[in-house]
């Protein structure tokens, strides 16, 4: 994944099964048929104007930036009711799959293979045949996980999963320790706990958690997400936040606690949301700081994307939320409505416009299902 640091160089168990959508605060008839025609002119507009040939969108668009907007769209989907695309979007994810559980040439790191394998998991959660995607999610799971740096990693903290896979490669990326890469196991290990019920997947998501804790990558104090930090002593922390480092331990966070009940994980999504609204989302409208100058590249243009998403499916999942997050994403809707968010008009401002625009219909669709379900 390209941001900051690549830049620089050159992120109890509960019995339940699934639930259907039962919201504290549903939106208003009038409103969901406002986000649903919104949400269906954007998503016509990015299929028609990004073909995703074999899965991926053109150049200069990164394979994880692919990933994202196939989840993107499957949320579509299910938001809205609107399956035409379902086939499109089922057939790229396979078609970057192929016989190696997302591991091609154009997979570099592991935050790369782990965006591929959430895009399996949302599959899993929503799809209509969720079992044929189980396996794939799972074994990209395993394989990251393996890459758990054992030795010589972060000093008396040893762990952390590197952002680059091969420990060779010229830029150093094996031995950056990024906020990214290690939120994105702990999230999918959340969901495949949930998923599945199984205590493995509850105990390396608290094991990558509590990693990423004790390293520093997310601050004790005020629970701001760093970018990174750089193996082997980890001493110094990249301070750079962005929206999606914050985001994706806040719905992990979420699904830990739908899932286990243990009341740390409200302490840890209270502070997450704290964080949110302090740096994402001053006066209610998602932003991102490179937004101030109109500066955000490629990569940055997609963050705001991910922050709605998991906002608005935090939302659903934990109801307690809602009076905190809905006026977060309704105010972000109502702006998206008025073209705040055009940015650069690249696929990124129109994927974070779509995810933007109906992460308000989250609290009235059921959740993602369990194993089973």
């Amino acid at each position: 994944m390209i941001f900051s640091a690549r830049l620089a160089l050159g992120l109890g168990l509960t019995t339940a099964l699934m639930t259907t959508a039962a919201p504290v605060k549903q939106q208003s008839n009038a409103k969901m048929k406002a986000a649903t025609s919104a949400a269906s002119t954007l998503a016509q507009g990015i299929i028609s104007k990004y073909p995703m040939a074999n899965g991926l969108l053109p150049a200069p668009y990164w394979s994880w930036i692919s990933a994202g907007m196939h989840n993107t769209l499957t949320h579509y989907s299910h938001y809205t009711n609107d399956t035409q695309y379902d086939s499109q979007v089922a057939a790229g994810i396979q078609a970057q799959a192929g016989p190696g559980d997302f591991s091609g040439p154009n997979i570099p790191g592991n935050d790369d293979q782990l965006w591929w394998g959430l895009s399996a998991m949302t599959q899993a959660e929503f799809d209509p045949s969720p079992d044929d995607w189980l396996p794939l999610a799972k074994n990209v799971f395993s394989t990251v996980v393996a890459r758990w740096q054992k030795t010589g990693s972060c000093a008396n903290k040893l762990g952390g999963i590197g952002w680059q896979i091969d420990p060779s490669n010229p830029n150093g990326g094996y031995h950056y320790m990024n906020a990214i890469t290690n939120g994105l196991a702990f999230q999918l290990a959340a969901r495949l706990a949930r998923y599945t019920g199984e205590q493995y997947y509850v105990d390396q998501a608290n094991k990558i958690f509590e990693w990423s804790w004790a390293v520093g990558i997310i601050d004790n104090k005020n629970y701001a997400v760093y970018d990174g930090t750089h193996a082997p002593d980890c001493s110094t922390m990249d301070p750079t936040q962005w929206s999606y480092n914050n985001a994706v331990y806040l719905y992990g966070a979420a699904i830990m606690l739908d899932h286990t009940g243990n009341a740390k994980w409200q302490t840890h999504l209270d502070g997450f949301i704290a964080a949110t609204q302090r740096q994402f989302a001053p006066n209610n409208i998602l932003t991102e700081h490179c937004d101030v100058d109109d500066s955000c590249n490629t990569d940055q243009s997609t963050f705001k994307a991910y922050l709605a998403r998991w906002l608005g499916q935090t939302a659903a999942l934990v109801p307690s939320t809602q009076d905190r997050l809905m006026p977060i994403l309704q105010a972000s809707a109502d702006a998206a409505k008025q073209g705040k968010f055009e940015g650069k008009g690249d696929a990124g401002a129109e994927m974070s416009k779509l995810e933007i625009t109906q992460a308000v219909l989250a609290t009235s669709r059921p959740l993602p299902r369990r194993m089973g379900a």
